[in-house]
């Protein structure tokens, strides 16, 4: 399955956070229940279009190849810039769509990274057309991409390019809160119909980085980078840089990109904590609180017989907890092979 089809199965509709479908139905067994958390991985969408699209291009042992679509002289400068600090990575660059569907045609790409408003030949004006028609093409192809502007979301240039994509007769990727080609990252200046200076390059090529490795990823891991990774389809609110400097930091825990105060709980804790609550091994008949969280956001039970219920309690969080340091450890380990100065030990 591509890369392409495997993120729209999953992620395609829109993020399915985990959990919100109901209880999970399993035996009061605690194996079986870790079982049962094991295998909680959202069931995979309905196919909107029945269209073959191309296998994902295997990376190997060569360069990673990108194209990048940029017209503006100072942007263009500052991609070049951030390109010449990749390390296996083979860059080209287009100005126009023209120019971009040449490169396309002569080979294929790993991963795109483009601005939305450009030229569609030399000396015209920029607009939204080329982005939009690239979209259509490199959706087509199955080769993952990512918008990179200067703008913000809210300007109204920009919800008019949003709208026109949502128009355009199929399913466009990117639209969804989780990890997925297609979505865009801005600068998001607070005067919304202004461009700012500088855009988001080296978070941009980051995150294109990591779609053209997403189609050799299990998908629960894949869904819990767009967790780690978490912004909006239509725009980042210009903080993926920052996001990316976090969770690119060693120094960082799991649980220290999830939780901004000691107390505040981390999904698998609370994933783990409604299963033991689903069933009902805290409840002796009465509907009293048997369960809290202590001033550290760990889990304590109240019962005076409470080691059973801890233990299982623990276990499942293990459990759930497991995908997600897989997925910090596969951003990790994929950004130092190309960009090794912005991991930090």
């Amino acid at each position: 399955m591509s890369l392409y089809q495997s993120m729209k199965n999953i992620f395609g509709y829109g993020m399915k956070k985990q959990r919100t479908e109901g209880p999970l139905q399993v035996s009061p067994s605690p194996d079986v229940l870790k079982a049962s958390a094991q295998a909680a991985v959202p069931e995979p969408a309905p196919e909107e279009h029945h269209r073959i699209v191309p296998p994902p291009l295997a990376i190997g042992s060569g360069s990673l190849e990108m194209l990048i679509i940029e017209d503006t002289p100072k942007h263009l400068a500052d991609a070049k810039s951030t390109a010449s600090q990749c390390v296996g990575i083979n860059f080209t660059f287009a100005s126009t769509y023209e120019e971009a569907e040449q490169h396309l045609q002569q080979k294929r790409f790993h991963a795109v990274a483009s601005d939305i408003f450009f030229p569609l030949k030399a000396g015209e004006q920029p607009t939204s057309h080329g982005a939009l028609n690239l979209g259509k093409l490199l959706d087509d192809a199955g080769t993952p991409f990512v918008y990179n502007t200067s703008g913000n979301h809210h300007g109204e240039q920009y919800e008019a390019f949003r709208d026109a994509r949502s128009n355009m007769g199929y399913k466009m990727a990117g639209n969804t809160y989780g990890f997925s080609t297609g979505k865009i990252i801005e600068a998001y200046l607070d005067t919304w119909e202004e461009e700012k200076g500088s855009k988001q390059w080296s978070a941009a090529i980051n995150y294109a980085i990591l779609l053209a490795y997403g189609h050799g990823v299990e998908n629960a891991v894949l869904e819990k980078v767009g967790e780690i990774l978490k912004f909006a389809p239509y725009g980042d609110y210009g903080k993926l840089t920052e996001k990316m400097e976090a969770v690119l930091d060693h120094a960082r825990s799991i649980e220290h990109l999830f939780k901004d105060e000691p107390s505040d709980r981390c999904p698998w804790s609370i994933y783990a904590m409604d299963d033991v609550q689903d069933q009902h091994l805290f409840s002796d008949g009465s509907h009293g609180k048997e369960w809290t969280w202590n001033e550290q956001g760990s889990f304590v039970s109240l019962r005076s017989t409470k080691e059973d219920d801890e233990r299982l309690f623990s276990e499942l969080e293990a459990t759930y907890k497991q995908p997600y340091v897989q997925a910090l450890d596969f951003i990790r380990t994929t950004i130092a092979k190309y960009q090794p100065n912005q991991v930090k030990p």
